[in-house]
């Protein structure tokens, strides 16, 4: 329900920034004349693909208003609450883990205490139990046939 939520300010912050790029902007540049095209225009602001020297020729005041909205309300403001979003499920995934969950470290010396035992031949491959079971069950079904 989170990402629905991000999802849902997200679009609005969109819509809101397109809106604004309408009215400071659209009257002077082609690329925020219509809904569509100030659209594409306001997705690229928010991947940081804003022109500034394209969005200038409208005047420095609108121009800055319209860079200071994309870069406080879309990119700033809305990749805190995704990092609030990733972090909140990491603490509750971790919650529920508890604190007699396997670390990296020691699943890497189990790893490593598995390998050397099987390279002193304490352990056999997995593959190799499975033939051994395989040829248990074959022999065992030509003793007991049912």
């Amino acid at each position: 329900t989170d990402v629905v939520h991000f999802g849902l300010v997200l679009v609005a912050m969109c819509v809101t920034t397109a809106i604004v790029a309408m009215c400071l902007l659209g009257y002077r540049l082609d690329e925020s004349a219509t809904p569509m095209r100030v659209t594409h225009s306001t997705f690229r602001a928010l991947l940081g693909e804003l022109d500034w020297e394209e969005i200038q020729e409208v005047g420095l005041l609108p121009a800055g208003l319209y860079f200071w909205a994309v870069n406080i309300m879309l990119v700033t403001i809305m990749l805190n609450m995704l990092i609030a979003i990733i972090m909140e499920a990491y603490s509750v995934v971790k919650a529920d883990v508890g604190d007699e969950a396997e670390t990296m470290v020691s699943q890497m010396k189990e790893i490593y205490r598995r390998y050397s035992h099987r390279k002193a031949g304490h352990y056999l491959k997995l593959t190799e139990v499975v033939h051994i079971l395989e040829k248990h069950e074959v022999r065992k079904l030509r003793a007991d046939p049912q």
